[in-house]
């Protein structure tokens, strides 16, 4: 909320408990401008008769990869009438009162909802899409006043009562069509990321695979699979390297200060470790005996709660100013040489459709997966000879760089828009004939 007291008061605009705000707006409650809310429910887990149907199912989980068209589970009429969970119309403002308190959406399709969430029904004063902005701008502010233990939540007295500002319709609709804008310019860009993301994952699965190959840095469709596997060799990860472990002999008092360390997100996130990568903190006493890495140094994850997680790879691709560590959930293989696998190469060979595979098949366990270093250092690779190895690496190395920067760009719009909703919804800038 806009809680500035210690702003100058321009001319047109007034104090007020929650902040300074234009003189022709109003602070009022939310619920004045509601006409009702609606709740949901869960059908019983335990008949299958109510689940798998063809009604989706919204709930707070659905929020962490959001699909305005479908949900991660779905209902049947017979469960949808047998629960306290309601039939939303499409487009209807959902928030959440409960775990994921303050997020909201609206799904093009219609929806069942479950009793975290609540369907918001605005009166002819209050445009649906100026409140889903003014949601997205107050979410901390509303998870703020979450109340409970271990999950907190908001009851509906407390949501109905939450400060908000009275403005001319014409204005609302303005701001919610000044910020759409920008929704659709940064769904397009994000589409787009997408887009290019599936199409260097399509290339590296033809370019192993032997459908492409590059001559002259240029990506060629290979026409003779003889010709195509003409100097390649298989290599064994054991017979290349040696295995080393992470960090050992480690309490939590010994992180947050000290020397730098490649975490397990590090790692799972990134095929590539460079000197821009952040990274965590641990205390090194002298003597201790812990590995150090080194530029070419492949290391991977050890463990997950899922199989097809295990594995996941990284590569150091710079020279370490000072000695940087492995974290203890994750492991390395230090090449010998670079005369058979280079680096960069191995950056995203060993993200490669057939490596991954190898690694779900290493995977032990039943509710944790541990990797297999012995299974692991069976592994044969087929490489081409390493020049050819460094030109692959340069065409997927621009891709990356390409969706690097649109990813900045991404980033750049959505802060840009922050800064937008922060103006226009405590009316610090107006859109009224005109005036910015």
């Amino acid at each position: 909320m806009n809680t500035t007291t210690k702003q100058e008061i321009k001319p047109g605009y007034k104090k007020t408990p929650i902040g300074i705000i234009p003189e022709d707006w109003e602070v009022k409650k939310l619920g004045y401008f509601l006409n009702k809310i609606i709740g949901g429910g869960t059908p019983s887990r335990s008949n299958k008769e109510y689940w798998n149907g063809d009604i989706p199912w919204a709930t707070v989980k659905d929020y962490a990869t959001f699909n305005p068209k479908k949900t991660q589970e779905y209902i049947t009429e017979k469960g949808l009438k047998n629960s306290s969970s309601n039939l939303i119309p499409a487009k209807t403002l959902i928030t959440a009162t409960r775990m994921g308190l303050g997020k909201v959406s609206i799904y093009d399709v219609d929806v069942a909802i479950n009793q975290d969430l609540k369907a918001l029904f605005p009166n002819d004063s209050l445009d649906r899409n100026y409140l889903y902005h003014w949601f997205i701008m107050n979410e901390k502010y509303i998870e703020s006043l979450g109340n409970g233990s271990t999950v907190k939540g908001i009851t509906l007295d407390d949501l109905k009562a939450l400060k908000f500002y009275e403005i001319p319709l014409e204005e609302q609709k303005s701001i919610a069509n000044c910020l759409s804008t920008w929704d659709s310019g940064i769904e397009k860009l994000t589409q787009l990321i997408q887009a290019k993301k599936q199409r260097k994952k399509g290339l590296m699965q033809q370019i192993f695979n032997g459908q492409l190959t590059v001559n002259n840095g240029q990506l060629e469709r290979v026409e003779n699979q003889e010709d195509w596997l003409k100097g390649w060799e298989e290599v064994r990860l054991g017979e290349i390297g040696e295995t080393f472990n992470g960090l050992t002999g480690k309490t939590k008092d010994d992180f947050g200060e000290g020397s730098p360390y490649v975490s397990y997100l590090n790692v799972f996130n990134n095929n590539s470790i460079t000197e821009t990568t952040k990274f965590d903190f641990v205390q090194i006493k002298e003597g201790e005996n812990q590995t150090r890495l080194k530029y070419g140094d492949l290391i991977f994850t050890t463990s997950s709660e899922t199989p097809n997680e295990v594995g996941m790879s990284g590569v150091i691709l710079f020279n370490p100013k000072q000695d940087l560590f492995l974290n203890s959930f994750c492991f390395g293989l230090r090449l010998a040489n670079f005369e058979k696998i280079e680096p960069n190469f191995a950056a995203y060979l060993l993200r490669g459709k057939q490596f991954r595979k190898e690694m779900y098949k290493l995977a032990q366990g039943s509710t944790r997966f541990n990797l297999s270093k012995t299974g692991f250092r069976k592994i044969n690779l087929i490489v081409p000879p390493v020049k050819k190895q460094t030109a692959i690496a340069k065409i997927l190395q621009s891709a990356d760089k390409e969706i690097e920067l649109l990813e900045q760009k991404l980033s750049a719009m959505q802060e840009q828009k922050k800064g937008l909703m922060q103006v226009l919804l405590t009316g610090e800038k107006r859109l009224v004939n005109n005036e910015q």
